[in-house]
């Protein structure tokens, strides 16, 4: 991994849990580096690669299947794609707060 590629896994990493949310590490073939959750219950799926690097193959035909079935993708290659990533998400998690049911 580039350094620069590892440097925006860190600052994203941090968004998502300054939102509240939890970012899980894929380490399956092909499928999204990162599972999002956040509150509210919104799930999104998250590619990090190098600036300008696109996904290989089989990441995009794991990517048309995943949105097929209803689930946000993104690539995020850049520090303004992760910025506005997460400014969105903010905008989302704070239209929709999540609640504390227990089960």
């Amino acid at each position: 991994m580039a350094l620069v590629e590892a440097s925006l896994e860190t600052t994203f990493y941090k968004g998502v849990k300054k939102l509240g949310g939890k970012c899980i590490k894929m380490n399956l073939t092909h499928w999204p580096d990162r599972q999002v959750l956040l509150p509210g219950g919104h799930v999104r799926f998250v590619e990090m690669k190098a600036p300008g690097e696109e996904p290989r193959k089989g990441q995009k035909t794991m990517h048309r299947r995943l949105r097929k079935m209803g689930f946000k993708v993104l690539v995020i290659d850049n520090a303004l794609t992760l910025r506005a990533t997460l400014t969105r998400w903010k905008q989302l998690t704070t239209m929709h707060p999540s609640t504390n049911i227990s089960e």
